[in-house]
């Protein structure tokens, strides 16, 4: 059986094509060359309480998250699409990685990948026993959401009896945006 020549370099193409999109056993985020990366700025516990701070007049939630954690990167669009909708009634939605600094380029991927690009992005330059001591909390993910005032309305830890819901979010931020 003789494979014509058209059908063979399709099928090489298509081979090649797939090798540049497979990078380390995992797929390569497709991207326009020009469209932009996210940001994601380094600060210690202090800076991120003045981040919040500086939103006074909204309502803000912070996504505290790991590349590590696969809950806390399926709550992202979820997130994503609370800020899409209600930023403009003033919801600030603002991501804090946990991760170590060797693993800065996975965040950035994570964010890249979830398109969190209209969010502001950090990751917190402290130890594990520094945000666990001050948030009061193991594990992740980690939700805080405050008011106009900059006042904490929630804060949504690990916890059995008191699940994250994401409808539960969306209902508090609805009710302080009122």
């Amino acid at each position: 059986m003789r494979i014509p020549r058209q059908s063979l370099l399709a099928v090489i193409f298509l081979i090649v094509f797939l090798a540049f999109c497979v990078h380390n056993g995992e797929w390569a985020l497709a991207r326009a060359p020009d469209a932009p990366a996210p940001e994601m700025l380094d600060v210690k516990y202090d800076a991120l309480g003045e981040a919040v701070r500086s939103h006074r007049g909204k309502v803000v939630v912070v996504d505290v998250w790991a590349t590590w954690c696969t809950n806390c990167i399926e709550n992202m669009p979820h997130i994503l699409r609370l800020q899409r909708e209600l930023g403009p009634k003033g919801l600030v939605v603002l991501t804090v990685s946990v991760d170590d600094p060797d693993k800065r380029a996975d965040a950035l991927k994570v964010l890249a990948a979830q398109k969190l690009l209209t969010t502001s992005n950090y990751r917190l330059d402290e130890k594990s026993d520094v945000w666990t001591a001050r948030w009061g909390t193991a594990g992740l993910p980690v939700v805080f959401v405050f008011d106009r005032d900059g006042k904490r309305a929630r804060k949504w830890v690990p916890d059995v009896d008191d699940p994250f819901r994401h409808e539960d979010l969306e209902r508090l931020v609805q009710e302080l945006l009122r």
